[in-house]
């Protein structure tokens, strides 16, 4: 097998073992209005009753726009793979008021495991020694 197809083999491997990251979950929000607004803190259950626990360092900066809101992405880094989670969200106003959000529910998903990450590999490697030996029997 040519050095070029064993390097490009081994990058895609190495781009599927950098996809298969389920140790995190995403949360997503958008927001009509947000004037007032101080920004947002995120929390995180195993239930819908709690005990709640905050999930982001700092305060959530609200958006540049507070008439016409914004959209929010937080990744949160510290989920368990397959585990099932509640998050509420919460606004803090400018004068220190805050106001949560119901809580919505989220599963993470299941790690990849090595069996199949390690069947794609030698996968892209056959479709690789297969992809060689056509360009040589064209070659000759």
């Amino acid at each position: 097998m040519s050095r070029t197809l064993q390097t490009i083999i081994l990058f895609i491997s190495l781009l599927l073992l950098a996809g298969c990251n389920p140790n995190s979950a995403t949360i997503t929000w958008e927001t009509a209005s947000e004037v007032d607004t101080a920004g947002f803190n995120l929390y995180r259950s195993n239930s819908p009753e709690g005990p709640w626990q905050k999930i982001n360092q700092q305060l959530i900066p609200p958006s540049d726009d507070p008439i016409s809101g914004g959209s929010y992405k937080f990744v949160d880094e510290t989920a368990e793979p397959g585990q099932e989670y509640y998050y509420q969200l919460e606004e803090i106003e400018l004068g220190g008021a805050s106001t949560r959000f119901d809580p919505i529910f989220l599963k993470t998903s299941q790690p990849i495991s090595w069996f199949w990450w390690g069947l794609g590999v030698l996968g892209a490697a056959a479709a690789g020694w297969l992809l060689e030996k056509v360009i040589r029997g064209r070659q000759a």
